[in-house]
Parts: C-alpha cells; structure tokens; sequence
C-alpha cells in the first residue's frame, strides 16, 4: 500500500470538504431576503443545508484522524481487533478504522 499516495488522496479531500463546509456557512450566514415567502423556501434550504454540514464535519474528523494514523504508523489496522484492514476496504474507504468484522 502506498501511504504516500493515500495521504495525498485524503489530504486532496479534506481541502475539498473545507471548502464545502467554508460554502455551507457562508450560505447559513446570509440574512435572507425580504419577501417573507422567499425567506421560507431560504429556511427549508439551510434545513438541508446544515444537514450536509453536519455530515461534512463527520468526515472532516474521519479524514483528519486516518491523516493522523498514517502519520502514527496505525493506518491500515482495526482500531477495534487491531488486526489489519483489508486493503480493498482501504481503498473504497480510505478514512475507515475498522476492519469489516468490527465495522
């Protein structure tokens, strides 16, 4: 497995979930229009919105702690069984910490 590579891939990634989150807020922040109509469907909008937020800070930790276990020489082992992750597993989920018998 080159870590190297895989360090790059979620480094790549966790820029692009800051930037999403960086969008997400910045859209959360907007006052909103005047017409009270236009501000309803706004508020049904950052619903949805502050969902997708939520999820993209959930993967910012996974990504930033696989970094940091790459880092520590722990990437690629169960957190749980400490036994090693399968490397197919890795490779679709990268940021994963469970083997698939702890997941």
């Amino acid at each position: 497995m080159d870590l190297a590579r895989t360090q790059r891939l979620l480094e790549d990634k966790l820029a692009e979930l800051l930037d999403r989150a960086g969008e997400i807020e910045e859209k959360l922040s907007d006052p909103g229009e005047k017409d009270w109509s236009e501000n309803a469907i706004e508020m049904e909008d950052d619903e949805v919105r502050v969902g997708i937020g939520l999820i993209t800070k959930k993967e910012l930790l996974e990504i930033e702690n696989a970094i940091h276990r790459i880092k520590t020489g722990e990437y690629g082992k169960c957190a749980v069984c400490g036994q090693p992750i399968n490397k197919t597993r890795l490779a679709v989920l990268p940021q994963t910490t469970t083997c698939i018998q702890c997941a």
